[in-house]
This record gives C-alpha cells, sequence and structure tokens, in this order.
C-alpha cells in the first residue's frame, strides 16, 4: 500500500466515479481528499457524492467539497489555484470525470508549486458505453487555456490538431468556429471506438468541400505515451504556423498534450465547454484499464 497526501477528482454522475475513488483508496493510503463539484450540476451528481461521502466517513479519510461554475474560466482558473497553493506533499489527480480545463489548472499550478512533492495522474476506464452514439451538446464558445494558450502571430497560418472520441458536437463546433489552413484529425483506435471512426467520417464528409482535414490514427492508452509522439510529428512539421490543439477524445490525452505545451509553449490549448451531457454515456469501471502517470 502506498501513501499520499491528497487525492484530487471532480465529481461525477458516472459510476466510475465513486467505484473509481473506492478502488484507488482501497489499495493506497491517502491523508484526504479534495473534490471539486459543478454547483450547476450538483443535483445530478449528489448520489454518488452521498455514497463516497459515506465510504469517507468510514474510512475516516479527512475530505472536502469545494464548488466550481460552469463556464467560469477565470472564476474556476483561481479557485484551482488557490486549493493546489494550499497543498502539500504528493498529490494524486484524478482525472476521470475532470473536464479538460480542470485537468490543465490542476497539472498546470500544482507542477509549479514547489510545496507539490510528487504528481501523479490517475483514469479509470469505464466497463463500456451507452449505444447512445452522443455525449454532449449546446456547445460553448471555445476557450484557450489560461498559461498554455500558445503564442500566436499575425501573417502566420493556423494549424487546428483535435483529438476526437465520442464527442462529435465539440468537434463541430471548434470547425465552425475557426478558419484554420489545415486541420488534423486524431482517431482513436479501439474496438469500442469503431462506430466513433465511422461518424467522424461521416462528420468530416460535411466539412472537407471547404476545409483541408487530414486524418491520422492515436492511442491514448499507450502507457507514457497517451499520443504525444504522433501530434510531436504534426507539430514538427508544422513549426512555423500558429498551432491550436484540442483534447476530444479519451482523457489521458490530455496528459499528451500538457506536456506538448511545455516542451513547445508556442502551441495553444483549448478547451470547448459545453452545457448539456449525456448522463448514461457511461457504465462500471473497468478495473483492467488504469491509467498511473507521474507528470513529476
Amino acid at each position: 500500500m502506498n501513501n499520499y497526501d491528497t487525492l484530487l477528482a471532480v465529481t461525477g454522475w458516472e459510476e466510475r466515479f465513486e467505484l473509481g475513488i473506492e478502488l484507488f483508496l482501497n489499495e493506497n493510503h491517502v491523508k484526504q481528499v479534495i473534490l471539486f463539484d459543478f454547483v450547476d450540476y450538483s443535483d445530478k451528481v449528489k448520489n454518488n457524492v452521498n455514497k463516497i461521502s459515506m465510504y469517507f466517513d468510514k474510512k475516516g479519510i479527512a475530505n472536502s467539497l469545494i464548488q466550481l461554475k460552469h463556464n467560469d474560466n477565470s472564476g474556476n482558473w483561481k479557485i484551482v489555484r488557490d486549493t493546489i497553493n494550499n497543498m502539500v506533499g504528493t498529490l494524486v489527480v484524478n482525472i476521470s470525470t475532470m473536464p479538460r480545463d480542470i485537468i490543465y489548472f490542476s497539472l498546470y499550478h500544482a507542477k509549479n508549486s514547489e510545496k507539490i512533492s510528487n504528481l501523479y495522474c490517475i483514469y479509470n476506464s469505464p466497463k463500456g458505453y451507452s449505444n447512445d452514439n452522443w455525449l454532449t451538446s449546446d456547445p460553448c464558445k471555445p476557450q484557450l487555456i489560461y498559461n498554455m494558450s500558445g503564442i500566436f502571430e499575425m501573417g502566420k497560418d493556423t494549424i487546428l490538431i483535435i483529438l476526437t472520441g465520442f464527442d462529435r458536437k465539440r468537434v463541430e463546433q471548434l470547425l465552425n468556429y475557426y478558419e484554420p489552413r489545415k486541420i488534423y484529425m486524431g482517431l482513436q483506435t479501439g474496438e469500442q471506438y469503431q462506430n466513433n471512426i465511422l461518424n467522424a467520417e461521416r462528420h468530416i464528409e460535411l466539412f472537407k468541400s471547404n476545409l483541408n482535414i487530414n486524418c491520422f490514427d492515436f492511442d491514448a492508452f499507450i502507457e507514457g505515451d497517451y499520443g504525444f509522439h504522433k501530434i510531436e510529428e504534426i507539430i514538427k512539421e508544422n513549426i512555423n504556423s500558429n498551432i491550436i490543439a484540442a483534447s476530444l477524445g479519451p482523457k489521458p490525452s490530455s496528459i499528451a498534450l500538457f506536456r506538448l505545451n511545455i516542451e513547445y509553449p508556442n502551441i495553444g490549448l483549448i478547451h470547448v465547454p459545453v452545457t448539456i451531457y449525456n448522463m448514461n454515456y457511461s457504465f462500471g469501471i473497468n478495473e483492467n484499464l488504469t491509467i498511473f502517470e507521474q507528470i513529476k
């Protein structure tokens, strides 16, 4: 059993939120658990929050709930910063049900904190996905990530890198919002993503007449890589362009983009908030597919 000071997560309605935390705490010792909770969705997650709170009480684990607001980029950045700046020692960030902007905020502040000695990411994959064929709807305006927004120069072409999964609506929002010279669309490999690849190919048909789209395969579940080297090749090919990258596929690809932004700070990371989620998107937890990655 390993010892850690803090486990950080975002509350969620998916079964893997509760099951993933319990699985980790059954195998490791943690002094405290901090949960970010979006007030806009508190009613949707309250059953899971109540169950995990009972588990914390039974185990005698210190825990706290810190509220965030949907689509409040500046406010959430400050809350995440202040929360992490009050931490010491080792930190494990559970990204399983964490929005991409909160993933980036958390990793950025933790990596730059002198009080955080070791930083890890954990990701729990669900046991399976629904057949509803949609994940989100009503996407909001794309937002560049604070401190990771890249360097943009007038007169240079813009390249857009999109790592896709099941989330077609956010892909569509990005394609409609930007006017890039070239788009690189990463398609996650694996049997569970075959329907998504077919959907993405159909989706591309709608845009190919006026957009230059290049598709590439990547695997966000390759331990230690998470798509890093495939994306790095694209960055090097377009190093003289303005580059924007978005992780809209499996959450581990966020680790790759976070590291690529450190290596190539000129590339900008972007997030597309949404208002409506498919509450039945996934079920259960796959105990054989857990990613645990050291960030520092």
